[in-house]
């Protein structure tokens, strides 16, 4: 996939992507960069993504994205804001990204957990997630019930649910910007 991305085809035609396009090759590279991120080659394949373009060309078409889109680049941002992100520009690309308005969705609740139309709902970016009344002392704790797409259909069911071999990518890129965000996360079945 990074070889893709950084494709002389790929890298010419990105000034004619249409917004959508434009987000869909920076999740790309993102969930690439995610996914490996623990390995060596990680760090070749995160260090030769031309990220500044991708998000230089997605901040220049970011007012044209629509709601759902601003909820992926919402995460996106999360993720390549932290300090520790090694690519050199991004963060002042990113300071010169809009700042949209992003309504997030309402969390997903279990009807085998009535207790939890009791539980507080906060807005943590993308998505509006819960916080136990036993959490709110403990401050940045709060729960994330699984939905669809984020297991992998086969997964075997595992006690720890947020374990890294039963997320998909796409669910690891979201917790991670929780994680960036300050915020412990219960994953819950």
């Amino acid at each position: 996939i990074a070889a893709l991305i950084n494709a002389p085809q790929t890298l010419a035609a990105m000034p004619r992507y249409n917004p959508t396009q434009a987000l869909k090759l920076l999740y790309a590279a993102c969930l690439v960069a995610n996914t490996h991120k623990s390995s060596a080659a990680a760090q070749h394949v995160q260090n030769g993504l031309p990220w500044a373009a991708l998000v230089g060309l997605v901040t220049r078409l970011s007012r044209k994205l629509t709601l759902p889109e601003r909820r992926t680049l919402s995460i996106i941002v999360d993720v390549l804001a932290d300090p520790a992100f090694p690519e050199v520009g991004v963060t002042e690309v990113l300071q010169n990204l809009p700042s949209l308005p992003v309504r997030p969705l309402p969390p997903l609740t279990c009807s085998k957990m009535p207790q939890a139309a009791e539980w507080q709902v906060l807005d943590v970016g993308a998505e509006a997630l819960l916080q136990r009344p036993e959490d709110i002392a403990k401050g940045k704790k709060i729960v994330r019930f699984q939905g669809f797409g984020d297991t992998f259909a086969n997964a075997a069911y595992t006690q720890k649910a947020n374990d890294s071999t039963v997320c998909t990518p796409s669910c690891q890129l979201v917790l991670q910007a929780l994680h960036k965000k300050g915020w412990q996360v219960d994953m819950v079945a």
